[in-house]
């Protein structure tokens, strides 16, 4: 006997939404496989840097690193409701805290696929459109990192960065157009539409952004005086520490191949903060350290969010 449509439909449905649900457990197991090898590879790093913690500023640390996650959330919100996706802040952080974890996997793009195949779900856009609008959110996330850069330039280079990064700034629309012309002459039958930016919309964006990334650069920076470590000589330096942690971050986003900027973070903040007469070794232990402080952080996150959505089930 031959299906109804509606009922073609039906099991259609059904069998995507499986097919969802088992792509999402792949991606968890193989986050958490790449999560605990690198815990297993690092555990004489931690054994030697671990002291006896200060345990309120390590919660401290903790607080700030979740409000960041908060204010990636919002940004998200920013971007999607530019064209119309009209889904509450919630939604967008428990979306990051259940794909946060996919960071680790290698390949560098999990995380981003999760939340695309997470946000379409729930907002019945298309791939396509949903795809576009989460890199144009990376896009933002890393254009507003950069700002940070001019704390880290040499002084006769700041104003100047700061100058260029603001002309940057007020061409951004003339260079989504450009991106949008160059996509048609490639792709003709795969038309792209990127969203044009108001002075509202865009102070809105890099508000929420900038406030992700201060978050986090506290967070380290609350973090290192929860461990005793001495780096600190006035706010100059303080921000020096921030800003290096923010550009290390945007350096391992731009290098995909590697699961979570691992190895890149490390190096480059090694590195910046061999600036202020710490060995590059130490700056790189020091990183490794807070990376798995992070990683107890999204596992926190996840979990929360499991189990509230099971609540909701069984309400």
């Amino acid at each position: 006997m031959k299906e109804s449509p509606r009922n073609q439909a039906r099991l259609s449905g059904g069998q995507g939404k499986m097919l969802f649900r088992i792509v999402q457990f792949v991606f968890l197991v193989t986050a958490l496989f790449f999560v605990g090898s690198f815990i297993y590879g690092n555990l004489d790093t931690f054994r030697a840097l671990w002291v006896k913690p200060d345990w309120p500023l390590l919660g401290v640390a903790m607080a700030l690193t979740v409000l960041s996650v908060l204010a990636n959330a919002w940004s998200l919100k920013l971007i999607f409701g530019l064209e119309g996706v009209r889904l509450g802040l919630a939604s967008y952080l428990a979306t990051l805290s259940r794909t946060n974890l996919y960071r680790y996997i290698p390949g560098g793009i999990w995380n981003h696929a999760g939340l695309a195949m997470l946000i379409k779900d729930q907002s019945h856009r298309t791939g396509k459109s949903v795809t576009k609008l989460v890199v144009f959110n990376l896009f933002m996330n890393i254009l507003s990192g950069l700002l940070f850069l001019a704390i880290v330039l040499p002084f006769p280079y700041m104003p100047l960065y700061l100058l260029l990064y603001v002309v940057c700034l007020l061409l951004l629309n003339a260079f989504f157009r450009f991106v949008q012309l160059v996509w048609r002459l490639i792709f003709q039958r795969l038309p792209m539409h990127l969203p044009a930016l108001s002075v509202a919309d865009l102070a809105k964006i890099l508000l929420a952004n900038i406030l992700f990334w201060l978050l986090s650069g506290l967070s380290f920076l609350v973090f290192l005086r929860a461990l005793g470590v001495d780096l600190f000589d006035g706010v100059y330096q303080e921000l020096y520490i921030i800003s290096s942690y923010i550009i290390a971050w945007v350096a391992g986003f731009l290098f995909l191949p590697a699961p979570g900027g691992l190895g890149v973070r490390e190096f480059v903040l090694g590195y910046l903060l061999s600036r202020l007469n710490y060995v590059v070794a130490v700056g790189v232990s020091l990183s490794i350290l807070h990376r798995l402080f992070i990683i107890v952080r999204d596992l926190m996150l996840f979990a929360s969010a499991a189990a509230l959505k099971n609540l909701r089930r069984s309400l």
